[in-house]
């Protein structure tokens, strides 16, 4: 089960109004199945996926039991 966090919740509004729209399910995608994976700072780890158009999602989650937690994400 993915759960988003408070913080990454208001990151979709934010980075739309500064013109860097990312979408939930490129965040999901991203978190779900990466290009790359850095599990090098457990429990956090740091996902990027390339997508559409070129650009690639970073994506900062941790597992909680069965709970996969979008901490944040980011456009790169």
């Amino acid at each position: 089960m993915l759960f988003f966090t408070a913080y990454a919740n208001k990151k979709f509004s934010v980075l739309e109004r500064h013109g860097m729209a990312v979408s939930r399910e490129e965040v999901v995608s991203a978190a779900g199945s990466p290009d790359t994976l850095d599990d090098t700072k457990k429990p956090l780890f740091f996902a990027r996926k390339k997508g559409s158009g070129g650009r690639t999602i970073g994506v900062v989650y941790k597992n909680e039991g069965k709970l996969q937690k979008i901490i944040t994400f980011y456009p790169l």
